[in-house]
Order: C-alpha cells, then sequence, then structure tokens
C-alpha cells in the first residue's frame, strides 16, 4: 500500500517520473501489507495514466492491457475485490 500512496501522492503533485518509480515498485511484486488488490491492477492503471501524460502512448497501451488482464482472483475472491473497488470509488 505505501507504494501505491507514494505513487498517489507524487501524481497529485504532478511529479509523474516519481509518481511512475512508486507505482512500478508496486505493480512489479512489493507485497501489500492490507489491501491485496493494490499489488495489481490499480498501480498498472496508475502507471498507464502516467504515461498517458508524459505521451508515452506505447507504454500507456502496455500497461492498461496488463491491469485489464490482471486476475484480481489471484488475491482475493472476485467478491472481496468488489467490495474494495466499491469503497475506492
Amino acid at each position: 500500500e505505501i507504494c501505491c500512496a507514494l505513487g498517489d501522492f507524487y501524481f497529485d503533485k504532478s511529479e509523474t517520473a516519481l509518481a511512475i518509480d512508486w507505482y512500478s515498485a508496486a505493480a512489479s511484486g512489493a507485497a501489500p501489507e492490507i489491501v491485496a488488490v493494490t499489488a495489481g491492477k490499480y498501480p498498472l492503471d496508475k502507471l498507464a495514466d502516467c504515461y498517458r501524460l508524459i505521451g508515452d502512448v506505447e507504454k500507456e497501451h502496455i500497461f492498461r492491457r496488463k491491469a485489464a488482464e490482471w486476475q484480481p482472483e489471484s488475491l482475493l475472491n472476485e467478491s472481496e475485490y468488489n467490495k474494495y473497488i466499491e469503497l475506492s470509488i
């Protein structure tokens, strides 16, 4: 979670390069302590957002595809995942 939280912090401050570093850490296997979803779809989507902002369309598409392919049931059952997403919106 801390990797995503730091990514969000830098993303909100328009410090995209630092946000990319933290979302990459979250997406590449930094084990979440509390919310398992932070190891999958969320940081991948946020990486795509970052790359869109800096104009790297190729990497944006790569991370959108990875986010779409990520299977939440690998960490949570679908019901728990859906509850988390609803609470996050």
